[in-house]
């Protein structure tokens, strides 16, 4: 992902937008560009056959916001921009669950920086190469819910 948009705006009923490329599509179309260690995710092997597959896509788009006809449509107009060279891999809905708690209850993310300094540590900063850039991972969990019947210190 490179913009020269450093600083995440909100705008009234608008939407947040974050567009990033995966490695392939980034050297096919920018290869003098092209971060040299760029490359697509490998995929993970960990305990009892779980692990962490590498679905590569050329290109990832996320739309959020508050309003979600406004969110909608903006994907929507999104979708409709590039049909003629791109077509829609996945689409996945999401949700804020009880003010960013995972589906288990448990409450993640307590050491991420708070969204006035999400940019900071982030992006990289003017001066750097590929300034105004970032990585994504994006992930789908599949959640075992048979956690919620565990005790406190079972769950710990």
């Amino acid at each position: 992902m490179s913009t020269g948009e450093t600083i995440p705006r909100r705008v009234g009923r608008g939407v947040n937008l974050v567009l990033a490329f995966g490695s392939d599509l980034w050297r096919a179309v920018a290869p003098d560009h092209s971060p040299d260690d760029l490359a697509p995710f490998q995929p993970v092997s960990g305990k009892d056959g779980r692990g962490a597959p590498a679905t590569q896509r050329d290109a990832w788009l996320w739309i959020s916001g508050a309003e979600p006809d406004v969110t909608w449509h903006s994907a929507w107009a999104a979708a409709l921009a590039v049909d003629h060279a791109a077509s829609l891999a996945v689409e996945q809905v999401c949700f804020t669950y009880r003010g960013g708690r995972d589906i288990t209850g448990f409450i993640d993310g307590t050491a991420n920086p708070q969204v006035r300094r999400a940019a900071e540590v982030a992006i990289v900063p003017p001066g750097r190469p590929r300034a105004g850039g970032g990585h994504v991972l994006a992930m789908r969990w599949v959640h075992e819910l048979g956690f919620n019947r565990l005790s406190l210190e079972g769950q710990q």
